[in-house]
């Protein structure tokens, strides 16, 4: 399975600690699948895409890092997308989307 890294542009807070870096894997049907009831339950679904793919992102990131080199692999939750700048949010978007590229390339 293909992963790729990125950075945040203000950063990824958890407690007090702000995370730079991510790690992403790509997206499975099974992600999709459980994303779209994740979604669905909140009055959504797949013809909300904010509210998907973010429900999509927590099962498809894997760690986060920051400059100290402190790593947290999970869990993800919606609540902690929602509390992302927007910035941060299309920062993971992009990625979700390269991977989707090198999956179809396979």
């Amino acid at each position: 399975m293909e992963t790729t890294g990125g950075k945040f542009k203000h950063g990824f807070k958890i407690g007090e600690k702000v995370y730079t870096d991510f790690v992403m894997r790509e997206i499975t049907v099974q992600d999709m699948t459980d994303a779209e009831v994740a979604a669905t339950r909140q009055g959504g679904g797949v013809h909300t895409p904010i509210t998907f793919n973010a429900h999509v992102m927590v099962r498809q990131l894997q760690a986060v890092s920051n400059k100290d080199g402190e790593v947290y692999e999970g869990p993800f939750t919606f609540a902690m997308l929602q509390r992302l700048k927007p910035a941060d949010y299309w920062e993971l978007r992009r990625t979700q989307q390269e991977l989707d590229e090198l999956g179809e390339a396979g």
